[in-house]
C-alpha cells in the first residue's frame, strides 16, 4: 500500500497515547510563553534559542532542560498545558491518553499540592468538554529525589486523587539506581488500589525491567527497550501480557538508541511483546504520534494490519472504562476494515459503479480498439477481393490479416497512452473510495482530505507516465507490439 495512502489510514486511525509527560508535551510557543513570563528561569524566550535549548546532548542533559522548564509551570498553567495538551491529541485522532505528571517537581516550583489538584481536575474536564479527549493521570516520581520522593508522590495520588487518577510511575535516571529501592512506595500505592507504571530499560539494561516486575508489581513497562537483550525476560512479557510503551523518537533523541535503524522495537513484536507506541515528550522532541506509526511504516515496514493491531493493543492495555475501550476498539476496527477494503477491492468497486461507456480515457481506449478491428476487418475483405480478382494468391486472407493488424507507431503510441490513462483513472476512483469510506467513520473528514490530495499527485504523474510511454513506443517503431 502507497505511504500517502498509509498516511490516510493514520489520520483516521482512533489511537490512546500512554506514555506523555505533560510538561514535555508543551509546545514551542507554550514553553516561549511560559519563558517570558518567567525570564528570571533560565528558559530561552527566543524561538531559535529555545531550538537550540531542545538539542539534547544526552539523557542527563535532557533531565536538566526538562526540569527546567518545569520550574516555569504555575496552577494556572497546568489548566493551560493539559487543554493545549488535548488540543494537539485531537488533531491526532487521540481519544483516550494517560499523562504523567511529577507532583514533587511542581512543588518545588512553588504549586501547592490542592493547586495541583484542582488544576488538574478542571484541565481535565475541559479537555472532555472542548476536544473529547479522555485524560488519566499517573503521577510520576522522580528516581533522582530517592524512595522518600517517591512516598511523597504515593501520598498525593492517594490523598488528594485528582478525578482520573489511575496509578503511579517511576522515571528520571536509572544509572546507579535500582528500581527495587521503590519498591516499598510502590506496595503501598497498590494496597490504596493504583496502577504500577513505571519506567525501566530506558537507558540502561534488562535487568531493571525484571526489577520494576518483581520488585514493584509493573503492570507495564515505560520504554523498556532493554527486554530486547533478554530472550527469557521477552518471553515473560509475552506469556504475561506485559506492555512496553514504546517511544522510538524520545530513544534517539535522548540517545536511548544510536539510530532509529537499531531500534529494537521491530524484536519485540516478532517475539509477541504486547507494545504500544507514544511520544513520551513530543513539545521537546518534535514529534506527534502519528508522527510515530508512520515512522513504524516507513522504516520497520508495518502495514495496515500491523499498525491497526498495535492501536489495539494500546486500548486492550489502557486503564481507562470497558465502555471507553469497547467503543475505541469498534472504531478502529470499523477503519481498518476500510483500508483494508481500499487496498483489495475499492478499485473494482469502483469500475462496476461506472457507466457502460466508462470514464473518459476507457472511452478513448475503447475507440482505438473499435478502430483497429474495423481495420483488420478491411483487410481481411480486400484481401479476399483482390483473390478472387486474379491477384497474387500466394498471400492468404490470414497472413494478409496479420500483416495489416500491426499497427503504426503513433496508434500504438495513442493505445498505450490510453491504456495509462484508464489505469490511472481507476487508481484516482480507488482514492475517491477510500475516501468516501473513511469520512463515514466518526474521524473521517481528515482522513478524506488527504486522500483527496493523494488523487491529485496521481493525476499529475499519470500526465508525466502518459508522455514517457508516448515517447518509448515512438522509440521502439516497427518492432514494438501490443498485446491485448
Amino acid at each position: 500500500m502507497p505511504t500517502s495512502t498509509v498516511a490516510s489510514f493514520v489520520a483516521a486511525l482512533p489511537k490512546v497515547e500512554l506514555h506523555l509527560h505533560l510538561v514535555g508535551s508543551a509546545s514551542l510557543d507554550t514553553v516561549l510563553a511560559l519563558a517570558r513570563r518567567h525570564p528570571e528561569g533560565g528558559v530561552p524566550t527566543e524561538l531559535d534559542a529555545l531550538r537550540r535549548f531542545y538539542a539534547f546532548t544526552d539523557f542527563p542533559h535532557f533531565l536538566d532542560v526538562y526540569r527546567r522548564v518545569n520550574l516555569l509551570v504555575t496552577p494556572a498553567d497546568v489548566v493551560t498545558l493539559v487543554t493545549g495538551l488535548a488540543a494537539d491529541l485531537a488533531t491526532r485522532t487521540v481519544r483516550y491518553a494517560e499523562v504523567q505528571v511529577t507532583p514533587v517537581r511542581h512543588r518545588l516550583a512553588g504549586t501547592s499540592y490542592d493547586d495541583l489538584a484542582q488544576a488538574l481536575t478542571d484541565g481535565r474536564a475541559l479537555a472532555r468538554e472542548r476536544h473529547g479527549v479522555e485524560i488519566g493521570w499517573i503521577f510520576d516520581a522522580d528516581a533522582v529525589l530517592g524512595p522518600a520522593g517517591a512516598e511523597e508522590t504515593v501520598d498525593f495520588a492517594v490523598g488528594h486523587r485528582p478525578d482520573g487518577t489511575i496509578g503511579v510511575g517511576l522515571g528520571g535516571s536509572e544509572l546507579g539506581i535500582s528500581r527495587a529501592d521503590f519498591a516499598p512506595a510502590f506496595r503501598r500505592a497498590v494496597a490504596d488500589g493504583l496502577h504500577s507504571l513505571p519506567h525501566a530499560g530506558e537507558t540502561v539494561g534488562p535487568g531493571e525491567v525484571w526489577a520494576a516486575i518483581t520488585e514493584l508489581g509493573a503492570e507495564r513497562i515505560g520504554h523498556g527497550i532493554a527486554a530486547a537483550q533478554d530472550p527469557r525476560l521477552l518471553a515473560h512479557l509475552a506469556e504475561h501480557g506485559i506492555a512496553l510503551e514504546v517511544c522510538p523518537t524520545s530513544n534517539l533523541r535522548t540517545g536511548a538508541v544510536p539510530s532509529l535503524a537499531e531500534h529494537p522495537l521491530p524484536a519485540l513484536v516478532a517475539a509477541g511483546v504486547p507494545v504500544t507506541l507514544a511520544t513520551d515528550d513530543p513539545g521537546m522532541f518534535h514529534t506527534d504520534l502519528d508522527a510515530e506509526y508512520l515512522l513504524c511504516h516507513e522504516l520497520f515496514g508495518m502495514g495496515v494490519p500491523a499498525l491497526a493491531e498495535i492501536a489495539r493493543t494500546g486500548a486492550r492495555v489502557a486503564f481507562c472504562s470497558d465502555e471507553l475501550r469497547a467503543r475505541i476498539l469498534a472504531e478502529i476496527d470499523a477503519v481498518a476494515a476500510g483500508a483494508q477494503l481500499v487496498s483489495h477491492g475499492a478499485a473494482g468497486d469502483a469500475r462496476r459503479a461506472w457507466s457502460s461507456q466508462g470514464p473518459p480515457a476507457l472511452r478513448g481506449l475503447q475507440r482505438v480498439r473499435v478502430a483497429q478491428k474495423s481495420a483488420r476487418a478491411r483487410a481481411r475483405r480486400a484481401a479476399v477481393t483482390r483473390g478472387s480478382s486474379g491477384g497474387n494468391s500466394s498471400k492468404s486472407p490470414m497472413r494478409c490479416s496479420r500483416t495489416r493488424s500491426r499497427s503504426s507507431p503513433e496508434v500504438r503510441a495513442t493505445v498505450l497512452t490510453s491504456r495509462v490513462k484508464a489505469s490511472s483513472t481507476r487508481s484516482e476512483a480507488a482514492s475517491a473510495s477510500a475516501a468516501a469510506s473513511c469520512a463515514s467513520t466518526s474521524s473521517g473528514a481528515a482522513s478524506a482530505r488527504a486522500m483527496a490530495e493523494g488523487s491529485a499527485f496521481s493525476a499529475r504523474a499519470r500526465n508525466r507516465t502518459c508522455d514517457n510511454a508516448a515517447a518509448a513506443c515512438s522509440l521502439a517503431g516497427s518492432t514494438a507490439r501490443i498485446c491485448w
